[in-house]
C-alpha cells in the first residue's frame, strides 16, 4: 500500500478541485434556465394612443420589461431617447 508522500496529494487535490469548480459551473448554468426572461410588450397595449403618438414624437410599438423596468423607445423631431418607467403609464 501506498503512503499519501510526494505528488500524490497535490495531484489529488489538483483534480479533485477542478471536478468540484466543473461541477459548480454546471450547476450555475443550468440553475439560469428556471428564471424568467424579460418580457416584450406592445406600446399600443400599454399607453393611451395620444402618448404612442404625437406631433412630435412617435413610440416604438417594442417595449421591453426587464422585471423592474419598462423601455420605451421614442423617435421624435429632436432625435431618438430611450424612456424608462416602473409602470407603463406616467404617475
Amino acid at each position: 500500500m501506498k503512503s499519501f508522500t510526494g505528488k500524490m496529494p497535490v495531484n489529488f487535490l489538483v483534480c479533485f478541485f477542478s471536478i468540484l469548480s466543473f461541477m459548480g459551473a454546471t450547476a450555475a448554468m443550468t440553475a439560469d434556465n428556471g428564471y424568467e426572461q424579460p418580457g416584450e410588450y406592445k406600446a399600443s397595449a400599454l399607453l393611451k394612443p395620444e402618448m404612442v403618438q404625437g406631433k412630435y414624437h412617435k413610440v416604438d410599438q417594442r417595449v421591453l420589461h426587464d422585471g423592474f423596468l419598462y423601455h420605451f423607445m421614442v423617435q421624435s423631431s429632436f432625435g431618438p431617447f430611450e424612456v424608462t418607467s416602473p409602470r407603463p403609464w406616467p404617475c
